[in-house]
């Protein structure tokens, strides 16, 4: 009965440590950056519409209505829409050797604007999307 006892007791030098450590803990974090961050982080987005949008409900009219009263669709982007840029018709990609799939296809293309390889569909050979260049 001793021995199952005795595996439970620390001694004092172990006690203080753990004691001192478990303290000191959640001054960690603020101990290794001293300094302020001077700018915040540039961020990035990209949204995909699988399913498309209702083209007359989405784009705008003429610009000037638009940035003040963007579409029911994205007025969730009322706050940031001036860092906002919306590009349409972009295409470039042909449709050749995927006949009869263009939505699986405008998602294999979508940040890269490059065709998957018809003949090896068991192989990802795209080449660098632009997420991918930003981060660069």
């Amino acid at each position: 009965m001793s021995s199952v006892n005795n595996c439970f007791l620390l001694d004092r030098r172990a006690w203080l440590k753990g004691a001192g450590l478990s303290l000191a803990l959640p001054f960690m974090d603020s101990l290794a950056s001293t300094h302020a961050i001077s700018k915040p982080p540039v961020r990035m987005a990209f949204m995909y519409m699988p399913h498309g949008v209702i083209m007359d409900q989405f784009w705008p009219k003429n610009q000037e209505s638009f940035l003040k009263s963007p579409p029911t669709i994205i007025q969730a982007l009322q706050p940031i829409m001036e860092q906002c840029l919306m590009m349409k018709g972009i295409s470039g990609v042909p449709t050749t050797p995927f006949n009869g799939a263009p939505h699986a296809l405008e998602l294999s293309t979508w940040l890269t604007a490059r065709l998957p390889d018809a003949s090896s569909r068991g192989r990802i050979n795209i080449s660098i999307s632009a997420d991918q260049i930003m981060a660069n």
